[in-house]
């Protein structure tokens, strides 16, 4: 078998893998309320924000939302879309090294397949919410490509950049440093005074305007939502997406990584005009995020991350060019197995979730009274489960909660449980943390000290939660009467207390 063969072969088996692995995942977190409005139709999508609201402020995305309504709100097919779309970004960013990196001819291939494996967009390719990232991205470097290079002058393309940029937008707010991108690329290209590229950054200019339009009329708020970070967030998170962007199961990996890539940038002499565009790319895409850095929005500066590497470790210059593909190969390989392993761990917080709720809606379903739940799984290790959206996902398999009230969240390390509940006796419980963190709900605002908790009573609209330390606490529940019933989360099972 020839390289090209044994490669596709390759691929095609890891995407496989990757569809099996995602088509086990059960919608979790804030996939209930993404699937809870689809399921209102595209008027209430474009009228309304993503938690069905007007005039409230909130997140306005209906691009991405009308992908729910018309490829299903199912989990097979919410995450199977998203793997096609992660798909179908991958080989964009090939089609953009071409575009920007003319003298790599193997940065193509490489960085298309290096962005592919990146473990940095588990949490967008698994978790169905994550769709907003990669669609936003999708349109993002399809402007990028349809931006008018130096041997086209004409106007058409500044319509389709226009366009592009648009649904950018309304998939979500990370897109919107576009046009400052769109200025830099043709700074580098010297077409800056071109009337067809001052027509295309015009055009995408347009579109921010049309958008803020939009959010005004629905949300109130033309801007509300995007973060204004301080000078030290700013910085702060400025460094750690440089970082985060190249991790693995190991945490610091990608300082290192990055680090001696620059070293071998230096040894290689690049052509130092490459570099820093990419760097000013991936700089003014992260900008949205700065000040509220999470890894799901590192998904479209890690775009042009993806790039740098490429450019550097696929260059041909110099006798050491077969040792730098293989090294490069090693850490796609490597990385395609973190992604791997990543993806069964989804898989098992998928199964904690489908449990809990399966033995929520029973005790809804077996009773008349009120159900107040203990520890609702926010997170397993990170990956979302309920979060602060149990209420859409009982909605969605057909139960009103009207009659549940929601105590405390749990935030686990692993599916043997790490948290204990004893009844102590009738409306008061003790609850021991091991491996796990006890969570509030929204609304509630407990004392920290750093992300710990310190001792400190916080009343609540159904009793009181007395907290000994971030490893102990008194739950004492004062809403409840004959026949109502907590259920609690405690060790791996679900318990039922009665009132009586």
């Amino acid at each position: 078998m020839t390289k090209p063969t044994i490669l596709i072969a390759a691929v095609a088996l890891f995407v496989a893998y990757l569809a099996w692995a995602v088509s086990g995942i059960p919608l979790l977190g804030d996939d209930w309320g993404h699937a809870q409005l689809a399921v209102k139709g595209l008027s209430e999508i474009w009228s309304t924000s993503w938690v069905g609201e007007r005039d409230v402020g909130g997140y306005y995305r209906p691009v991405s939302e009308t992908t729910f309504y018309l490829f299903g709100t199912g989990s097979v097919a919410v995450h199977l879309f998203n793997l096609a779309v992660h798909l179908l970004v991958s080989a964009v960013v090939a089609l953009l090294a071409v575009r920007l990196l003319p003298t790599a001819k193997g940065a193509a291939l490489g960085s298309g397949l290096l962005f592919f494996v990146l473990p940095i967009h588990v949490s967008d390719v698994f978790w169905g919410v994550g769709r907003g990232d990669m669609l936003c991205t999708l349109f993002y470097c399809a402007s990028l490509l349809a931006f008018p290079s130096a041997d086209d002058r004409g106007i058409r393309r500044a319509l389709w950049v226009g366009c592009f940029a648009l649904a950018g937008y309304l998939s979500k707010e990370m897109a919107l440093t576009l046009p400052a991108a769109l200025v830099m690329l043709a700074a580098y290209e010297s077409t800056l005074k071109r009337p067809s590229t001052r027509a295309a950054i015009i055009a995408s200019a347009v579109a921010v305007v049309v958008c803020g339009v939009l959010r005004w009329i629905v949300l109130g708020s033309a801007w509300g939502n995007v973060p204004t970070p301080g000078l030290g967030a700013f910085v702060f998170d400025a460094f750690r997406a440089a970082g985060l962007m190249g991790i693995s199961d190991i945490k610091a990996f990608g300082v290192p990584l990055l680090v001696f890539t620059l070293v071998i940038g230096v040894v290689l002499r690049r052509d130092p005009r490459h570099l820093i565009l990419l760097v000013a790319l991936t700089g003014i895409a992260v900008l949205p995020a700065l000040g509220r850095l999470h890894r799901w929005y590192l998904y479209l500066p890690s775009v042009f991350y993806a790039l740098f590497l490429a450019s550097i470790w696929l260059s041909e210059r110099s006798k050491a060019v077969q040792v730098r593909q293989f090294v490069f190969g090693l850490l796609v390989s490597y990385y395609a197995g973190v992604t791997g392993a990543q993806a069964l761990d989804w898989r098992d917080a998928g199964r904690l979730s489908d449990r809990f709720l399966k033995r929520t809606v029973d005790a809804i379903e077996s009773g008349t009274g009120r159900v107040l739940l203990l520890n609702v799984p926010a997170a397993l290790d990170g990956i979302p489960i309920f979060a602060h959206n149990l209420r859409p996902a009982l909605r969605t398999h057909g139960v009103e909660p009207d009659e549940v009230i929601l105590g405390t969240h749990v935030w686990l390390l692993d599916t043997e449980g790490g948290v204990e509940v004893e009844r102590r006796a009738g409306s008061v419980f003790d609850l021991t943390f091991r491996e796990s963190r006890l969570s509030f709900h929204q609304g509630e605002s407990p004392k920290m000290e750093g992300r710990t908790l310190v001792a400190q009573a916080v009343e609540t609209s159904w009793g009181l939660i007395e907290v000994a330390s971030d490893r102990a606490a008194m739950v004492r529940v004062d809403a409840l009467a004959t026949g109502d019933r907590v259920l609690a989360y405690s060790g791996s099972e679900y318990e039922v207390f009665t009132f009586e």
